[in-house]
């Protein structure tokens, strides 16, 4: 919204806070109304039976789907006693409101992509490398190439991500996790076997502090992953024991709910008869359904927390074997002087080629991901579609000097009105007082008509 009060210059005719209160949105759906009107009076009959019923309310629920289409109304209100904007500003400032909403949406929070988080060249920079000692920087290249294979991995979950390639020469996912599974066997590992042959270092001292340090994180996970890993190993026998427990009777023999599930034998699971207890029965099962399900889930854990120990094992090892040969110094200084400078070259060398095979891998692998949300989310398509144009509607409003008129004229009118009613209302009353004494007079007998009669 600032965006667009910026872009329009509406500083000229109102305020920000102005603009924001003046702009509104709501959800309008009339074929949902409708549905629910016509659905309403269907369930509200007294003599549907129950399977009538359900089958209205499946039959309403399965419509609604179809009919919860997003629609959506903008309107602008101006507070006119401020400033007057122009029909044609107030078109085009709603048209902005919608498209830098799109782009927001599509830019910002990247609504036309998957929500993976890929590493970028900013990882790793080639002056670290050149900065760092040769065993720190090749355990800097080992680790971003774990991150790129997790990477890797995580793109090879989207549908059609086996069919995607970028590139002149058409790259796809597998051969991008293939050519990190080379770099590691054939680049690295010989590197690093060439550093512990040739024992040389920048600074002999800070490396040692790096392996130490690292040795000390390792052994901190791997207690925590042993510790882990006894707990849900504990949980899971206690559970089993538990619930073989209570499948027994005290002399051991299998109880009769035992015998009925088919625990310990072949007879299967008997499907459970429409009886008083048949509630029971389906609660029962409930039950049964959710202990598997922990069990399942307690299993899952343990083989993680296996996985995490033997990972853990293997870098320990690794780091421990450095350690050793760099604190062991079987190289002596005269010797290594003579390839000295010939192994430096090659690490160096080495370093570059790794470095830069790991940066074509990430921009390749960022590119299938942009192409994988291109084709899977259409993110050409627009976000929004207009159901109507926009109509403007401009409503004068009365000024205070037509409006004390106004309420003068109806003042004036309204006490004529009334003076005028009780007017009549009392010439209606005299008349009729008038006709009944006249009736009253008509109605008394003369003396000559006494008389004669």
């Amino acid at each position: 919204m600032s965006e667009v009060y910026e872009e329009n210059d509406l500083e000229r005719f109102l305020e920000f806070p102005d603009f924001k209160a003046g702009l509104t949105i709501y959800q309008t759906n009339d074929d949902l109304k409708f549905l629910e009107f016509e659905y309403s009076e269907k369930l509200g009959q007294k003599n549907l039976s129950l399977e009538e019923r359900d089958r209205l309310e499946a039959e309403f629920l399965e419509k609604k789907k179809t009919a919860l289409v997003p629609i959506y109304t903008m309107s602008f209100r101006p507070n006119q006693r401020k400033a007057t904007i122009s029909e044609a500003l107030i078109a085009k400032m709603l048209n902005d409101t919608l498209r830098t909403w799109a782009n927001h949406a599509d830019r910002v929070k990247g609504i036309n992509k998957y929500q993976y988080s890929l590493v970028s060249r900013n990882i790793l920079s080639e002056k670290s490398l050149l900065e760092e000692d040769y065993f720190i920087a090749t355990d800097m290249l080992r680790t971003t190439i774990e991150r790129v294979s997790d990477d890797i991995r995580k793109l090879k979950q989207i549908p059609g991500a086996w069919a995607a390639k970028v590139g002149e020469n058409s790259v796809s996912l597998q051969d991008l996790q293939f050519r990190m599974q080379d770099i590691e066997r054939f680049k690295l590992s010989p590197l690093v076997g060439l550093i512990r042959q040739a024992g040389v270092s920048k600074e002999r001292t800070y490396t040692m502090g790096y392996l130490r340090n690292r040795l000390f994180d390792l052994s901190l996970k791997e207690e925590a992953a042993n510790a882990n890993l006894s707990v849900y190993k504990n949980t899971l026998n206690q559970y089993i024991h538990r619930t073989q427990g209570a499948l027994t009777t005290p002399d051991g023999t299998l109880s009769t709910t035992a015998v009925k599930q088919g625990v310990s034998t072949n007879v299967p699971v008997m499907i459970p008869q429409f009886s008083a207890s048949f509630l029971d029965s389906l609660i029962q099962m409930a039950q049964e359904n959710s202990a598997m399900l922990f069990r399942q889930e307690i299993s899952e854990k343990v083989i993680s927390a296996g996985l995490d120990k033997v990972k853990i094992d293997m870098d320990r090892k690794y780091y421990q074997e450095l350690y050793n040969r760099i604190t062991a110094d079987h190289v002596k200084d005269n010797e290594f002087a003579i390839y000295q400078e010939s192994t430096l070259e090659r690490i160096r060398r080495s370093h570059k080629e790794v470095y830069n095979a790991l940066m074509q891998t990430i921009d390749e692998a960022n590119a299938i991901y942009l192409g994988l949300s291109k084709y899977n989310l259409n993110p050409e398509s627009v976000l929004y579609t207009l159901t109507k144009p926009i109509a403007v509607e401009s409503r004068k409003l009365i000024s205070r000097r037509k409006a004390i008129n106004y309420f003068i004229a109806t003042s004036i009118f309204s006490i004529s009105a009334i003076v005028l009613g009780i007017l009549v209302f009392g010439s209606i009353a005299v008349l009729g007082r008038e006709k009944k004494r006249i009736g009253t007079y008509s109605s008394v007998p003369s003396e000559e008509t006494g008389r004669n009669s």
